[in-house]
């Protein structure tokens, strides 16, 4: 959760609202479950897809490498 979310989230439960914000919670972790079904599989095929060069620019390039080709590579069919 984001950092202005855990901010709301804290108010709304010093108000009486844990319920509220217990459902808000639950129904975020399910839509997060069932958006992640199908990702394993844009991400393998960014594997498959993978060149030489790709894989040896991850290995020496910089610390970002791998997170930089993975969001270049996967973001379209993610989104």
């Amino acid at each position: 959760m984001t950092e202005n979310l855990q901010k709301v989230s804290s108010t709304l439960r010093k108000v009486g609202m844990s319920r509220a914000v217990d459902e808000c919670e639950r129904k975020m972790n399910l839509a997060a479950e069932e958006a992640a079904i199908g990702a394993d599989l844009v991400f393998v095929d960014a594997v498959r897809r993978m060149s030489r060069a790709d894989a040896k620019g991850i290995l020496n390039i910089h610390d970002t490498a791998t997170t930089d080709y993975f969001r270049e590579k996967t973001t379209p069919a993610l989104t």
